[in-house]
């Protein structure tokens, strides 16, 4: 009989959490028997269904009150269902992705005495997100949930020595080092999927494109990224650069209203060669990378992005900040450039050398898509994650 594994995740939305699990729970489905749970998706996000449908057969159980935002009744009806979950599921493993997933899965598996309980961290709500005095609480309560979890995942060095600094950690063996891998990207779809892109949003056969991915929310610092916006469309034509914002959020209304005040012509639709184009999601994320020259990041806290990866794995070299696990995610100087702090004029200059250089973008794309297909290997990551969950017998 094999072994039972309970994966509970937030939700299941395009984005890096679901886009490693769900691989992981296919591959690793021969060696053990997985449910997943998962909560419900936000009014603004996507159900990654391309996902799903490349990965079949995997059992999904959708906990209805398990919702992003807090509520005193259905968090306590989502706490009861995965604690009535476990009792009859009676798994030897629970794995938690996400704080809430993370809080009612760790109790509820304590509480249930599940031999190994596991919670891995794709980012953190440590700095960044909330004031300090609800900073402190959530260090306090993750400290707490410590004693709970028998190992702890983190996706890169830097996130893995952040961790053990801020919850004070002193067991050298608790938190574990796995980086992400990534094995849905199809490189023999790499020419359709650009020339497709390029029909599709009017691009000019010369132009630059440049983009950044994710759910439009505060953390991901999009008031940087405009600013980068207006700098860089000065210093070049709209027939030389475009700016794609790809996924959706709260933000985005407030990112137009910029746009509108800084006489930056944005558009919707694909019908147009604007110069910022909103293309809410995507799908299978492969479609738009292929179609870009640059990917850029601009975040206040990241843990490890998973669009770094996936730009990189595709053969784009890219532009960001170095926050969180950034830095583990490239090479500077050879697969992107990495800026210290949010420095304006120096992301710009970044920018506009990549776009000035397309020999420069040519060569750190080539080595963008060597270093991040070695280094972020799914093979390596599904064997890491099975001999732990092994390590339990």
């Amino acid at each position: 009989m094999k072994p039972r594994l309970l994966i509970i995740h937030n939700r299941l939305v395009v984005g890096g959490p679901a886009l490693d699990t769900i691989p992981l729970a296919y591959h690793l489905r021969n060696d053990f028997d997985i449910h997943i749970l998962y909560g419900c998706k936000e009014a603004d996000e996507t159900e990654p269904s391309f996902l799903l449908e490349k990965y079949k057969g995997l059992k999904l159980v959708k906990v209805g009150a398990l919702k992003r935002r807090p509520g005193a009744i259905s968090d306590l009806k989502a706490y009861r269902f995965i604690r009535k979950y476990i009792s009859t599921f009676q798994p030897h493993i629970v794995h938690t992705h996400g704080a809430k997933a993370g809080l009612f899965g760790r109790i509820a598996a304590r509480r249930a005495h599940v031999p190994m309980v596991v919670h891995t961290f794709h980012g953190h709500l440590f700095h960044s997100y909330f004031n300090r005095p609800l900073t402190s609480m959530l260090v306090k309560l993750e400290r707490r949930l410590l004693r709970y979890t028998h190992h702890i995942i983190a996706i890169s060095q830097a996130q893995k020595t952040e961790l053990e600094q801020i919850l004070a950690i002193q067991d050298p063996g608790k938190v574990k080092l796995i980086p992400l891998g990534v094995d849905y990207i199809d490189s023999s779809m790499k020419d359709h999927y650009k020339q497709a892109f390029r029909r599709t949003y009017n691009g000019g056969v010369n132009t630059v494109n440049i983009g950044i991915l994710g759910r439009l929310v505060p953390i991901k610092n999009l008031s940087f990224f405009l600013e980068i916006v207006s700098e860089v469309l000065k210093q070049n034509g709209k027939a030389e650069v475009r700016f794609f914002v790809v996924g959706d959020g709260h933000e985005k209304k407030k990112m137009m209203r910029y746009l509108q005040q800084h006489q930056v012509p944005y558009t919707e639709s694909f019908d147009n060669d604007k110069p910022v184009v909103f293309t809410s999601w995507i799908q299978n994320i492969q479609n738009v990378l292929e179609g870009l020259d640059i990917v850029v990041l601009t975040s206040l806290n990241e843990g490890t992005p998973m669009s770094l990866i996936e730009a990189q794995i595709c053969g784009k070299p890219v532009v960001a900040v170095d926050v969180g696990g950034v830095r583990d995610t490239m090479v500077d100087g050879e697969t992107g450039i990495l800026i210290k702090g949010h420095d304006l004029p120096a992301f710009s200059a970044a920018i506009n050398r990549l776009v000035r250089n397309p020999g420069l973008r040519e060569d750190m794309g080539r080595k963008a898509a060597s270093f991040a297909s070695t280094t972020f290997s799914k093979e390596r990551e599904i064997g890491s994650l099975r001999s732990l969950y092994q390590s339990h017998n």
